[in-house]
This record gives structure tokens, sequence and C-alpha cells, in this order.
């Protein structure tokens, strides 16, 4: 590729774009090929000027620092791949979009997919993982449940890798998440204190490895109360706004003998309230309703969601300074942190009004 630069000696014609050597940088910043190699490189030890000629010089010769080459002679590719179950919740824009700005500060870049999503499960192919691996990415960071097949071969490929909010199943990995079973029986726990001896949840998959944390913090906080547990008032879902509305709808056909409600996560509970909207029953006269997670639609919708919120940026940083420290000592322990969510409470909960 051709383009054209002006001087004081007239017009000339520079080659530009990946053509372009160092050699040729050099010459046009009058410095040598190392002063371009170091000041391209971060070194301290290059001054201003030589670094905004370089620079300069650079951009007058729209020269591109081929990364492929460099990563090839330091066995690195600065590129990171993450998986997701759906880019529809804005819990995962979140976490992505914390994990590009803390990617961005260590030079890092971010390679992203999304599992496959039907009514009872999300589901991920070994060829999916595959194409990430033919990119050459220095590490995953896994934002759902691998089928154990996947999981296991993912272990055998010595990729550092770090599972964020649903636990791996395999210990070799490390993993950063959410307190799920406290949470979900501190939410219960506060409608139970306010009153309220029946309480329906709407849980996720079945087996799936938030949704049961949360579900056995349901049945925890009905014995704390000493209350029995009652198997016709659990709906499973599939973690969405329309999961929750269909379950909703499904537990309301089965009982109404209900007079709050905890939903897997906002996205069930919200759809939940739909449902019960339609059936006209008010929140949180009729029915109260409580979330997990924390995201902004639940402080927006009508009532406002109380919900357990999840520190989702703190967990995403802290995943990602797992998986660095895991590329440059991939002899380090497995780590397993759950953070702690917190109980904002809102106007979708009141107490009993017999």
């Amino acid at each position: 590729m051709m383009s054209k630069k002006t001087t004081g000696n007239g017009t000339r014609f520079l080659r530009t774009g990946p053509s372009i050597t160092r050699t040729e940088v050099a010459k046009l910043a009058g410095v040598s090929h190392m002063t371009v190699t170091r000041a391209l490189s971060g070194y301290p030890n290059v001054s201003p000027k030589a670094k905004a000629a370089v620079l300069a010089a650079c951009q007058a010769l729209n020269y591109r620092r081929n990364t492929l080459a460099s990563s090839l002679r330091r066995n690195r590719s600065n590129s990171i791949g993450v998986l997701v179950p759906t880019f529809n919740h804005s819990f995962y824009g979140r976490m992505l979009t914390q994990l590009e700005m803390d990617a961005r500060q260590a030079d890092c870049h971010l390679i992203v997919g999304q599992g496959d999503q039907s009514k009872t499960k999300v589901t991920l192919e070994w060829a999916d993982i595959e194409f990430l691996l033919s990119r050459q990415i220095d590490g995953l960071v896994v934002d759902m449940t691998l089928p154990p097949a996947v999981e296991a071969r993912l272990a055998h490929e010595k990729l550092p890798v770090v599972f964020v909010d649903a636990p791996p199943q395999l210990d070799c990995f490390d993993f950063v998440g959410t307190q799920d079973e406290e949470g979900m029986e501190q939410l219960v726990g506060h409608l139970l204190g306010t009153g309220h001896t029946r309480v329906a949840f709407l849980a996720g998959f079945p087996g799936s490895r938030t949704g049961d944390p949360r579900l056995a913090g349901y049945k925890k906080a009905l014995q704390a109360h000493d209350l029995a547990f009652h198997p016709e008032l659990v709906i499973h879902s599939n973690f969405s706004y329309t999961g929750g509305y269909a379950a909703a709808k499904s537990l309301l056909k089965r009982t109404r003998d209900f007079t709050a409600l905890a939903g897997v996560n906002d996205y069930v509970a919200i759809g939940a309230m739909a449902a019960l909207h339609e059936a006209g029953l008010s929140v949180p006269d009729d029915i109260s309703v409580g979330g997990f997670c924390g995201d902004a639609n639940g402080a927006f919708c009508i009532p406002a969601l109380t919900t357990v919120a999840q520190p989702i940026e703190q967990i995403a940083s802290t995943a990602l300074e797992l998986l660095l420290t895991r590329i440059t000592q991939p002899d380090h322990p497995p780590v397993r942190l759950r953070l702690p969510g917190r109980l904002l409470m809102r106007a979708s909960c009141g107490p009993v009004t017999a």
C-alpha cells in the first residue's frame, strides 16, 4: 500500500501498513532500530524526545507493530477468551465491561463467545472452545456450566482457566463467584421475618451449579424458621424473563396458597411479576417478590425489586487477576473464592396483609 506525505522538500511516496519495518521507522525518526524497539515496548530508559520522534514516525508511516510475530517470540498472544451463557442479560454485560477494562490495563484483548440456550439448559460443545484455542488465547474465563466431558477435556489442555459464577466440577480450576446459598437464605429469611410462611421459589435448571445452591439456601431459611418444605411451591425455570413468566403461570395453576415468591435471579423474578399482574395480583400487597442479582433493571421496574446484589464487577476483576496469575504461575495452587452478596430491600416486598 502507498500513501502520500508532503515535506518541506516536496512530496514523496511511502509504503504503509504491515510491510513497513522498524528499520524504516528508525530512519525517519533519526534513531536506532533498538531505540524504536525500546520505545514501542515501554522501556523506561528512552528519552521523551526520542519516544515522541518514534511515535511521530509510526504515525507518518502508518506503522503497526506485528503483534503475532511478537507473541510468537514471547509465546503470548495477549488475548483472553471469555465464555458466557447469553449476551441478553445485563449481568453478563456488566461482567464483560469490567473484564475488558481490566484486560486493557493489562495490555490484553478479549475474544467472547456465548452458549446455546434452550428452554431447559445452556449447552456448549468442544468445537466452541476449540475455536478459541485456535486463536492462541493465553487463558480462558468461563461463566457457565460446561458438560463434564468438555470440562475434563479442557483440563487436559493445560490452558489457564478461571470459572466465574458457576463453579466447575473439577478442583484443578480457579473459581470466583457469589455466596449463592447464603444470599438466598438471607433473602428468604427476610421474607419469613416479615410474616410470610408460604414462600414459593422459582428455581433454575435442575442440576444448575448456581441455581441448586440458591434452592438449598431457600430450604435452609425455611428450616431456620421451623417451616416445612413444600415441593409444590418450587417451579424450575431457565433463568430468563420468559422462564420466570412461564414458571409463575405454572405455579398459579398449581396453587395460589402463597404470599411471597423468590426468584433464582432478577430476570426470573421480574418475569414472574408480569405473570402475577396478569393474574390480577398486586405486588407487594398480595404477593411479595424478591430476586438475586442486583442489576439496574430491578431498580427501575415497578415496584422496584428487592434483591440480593451480586458484586459482579469485583468478581470480574478478581477473575482476571487470578487468570493473569495462573498464566505467569501455572503451578500456583487452585483458588476458590465466594464473595458475599448484599440484600437490597425495595418496594416489591412487604409484610403479610392478612
